[in-house]
């Protein structure tokens, strides 16, 4: 239900190559042009950040069914400004509570479909990935119309005579 890599492997602990650290860099995104020439997803991705939490199974469900995972866990940046301040970004973004989640704990920068990195709350990488998470999806289905509804209420609670 919360956000997950997806088959993905550890590549390697993150130690010294926080972006804002002097030092140490992250390799850089793939050119735009690589970027389009890749199939799928790859054309839709957009770098942005998910809230990693205390919790992965939201509570109350329903709530986060109705709001939406992606809604309550992604964070979309300024992409005009360098890649470097995306871990910035992220964090100055990050409530102290999420909504049926619950306590943020991290955060997780998708530079590109095959390029992640986790941060804790202080921006200092714990683990670089080599695949974007993603967020899992709940649903809620509600009876087609008003009328449905209020035919199965009254059905449930005896207020309607049904013949």
């Amino acid at each position: 239900m919360g956000c997950g890599r997806s088959g993905t492997k550890r590549v390697r602990r993150a130690s010294n190559l926080a972006p804002n650290r002097g030092s140490g860099t992250l390799p850089k995104s793939p050119s735009k042009r690589k970027v389009r020439g890749a199939a799928g997803s790859s054309l839709e991705f957009r770098p942005h950040a998910i809230i990693a939490t205390d919790r992965s199974v939201p509570s109350p469900i329903f709530v986060a069914a109705l709001i939406g995972v992606q809604k309550i866990l992604r964070i979309d940046f300024d992409t005009s400004l360098p890649e470097d301040t995306y871990v910035h970004q992220a964090l100055a973004q990050i409530p102290e509570q999420t909504i049926a989640f619950g306590r943020p704990i991290g955060v997780t920068v998708n530079y590109s479909p095959n390029r992640a990195v986790r941060y804790n709350l202080k921006g200092d990488p714990i683990e670089i990935l080599n695949e974007a998470i993603r967020c899992g999806k709940a649903s809620f289905t509600v009876p087609p119309s008003k009328k449905d509804m209020s035919v199965q209420f009254g059905k449930a609670f005896g207020l309607r005579k049904i013949s």
